[in-house]
């Protein structure tokens, strides 16, 4: 997990999230263009979901069960 440590770093990570958000809705955009579809879908929600998390708003990791998932792992990880 990234952690800022200064008002600086938060800065940089909420500009780099905001970029490759943007650059996540580019590539869905081509992919749909190309008859991809259900890529483009994937490709959109994950963005939805990185911009959700950037404003402190539950994702579809908190709502599908990706948290206990990613619990339990880490849980293994330390043991």
């Amino acid at each position: 997990m990234i952690r800022a440590r200064s008002v600086r770093d938060r800065e940089r990570i909420d500009y780099e999230m905001g970029r490759s958000i943007e650059a996540l809705r580019d590539a869905a955009t081509i992919l749909e263009q190309c008859q991809f579809h259900e890529r483009a879908r994937r490709l959109r929600s994950t963005a939805n979901d990185l911009e959700r998390a950037s404003e402190a708003k539950p994702t579809g990791f908190d709502h599908f069960g990706g948290r206990a998932v990613w619990l339990s792992q880490q849980k293994e990880r330390a043991a």
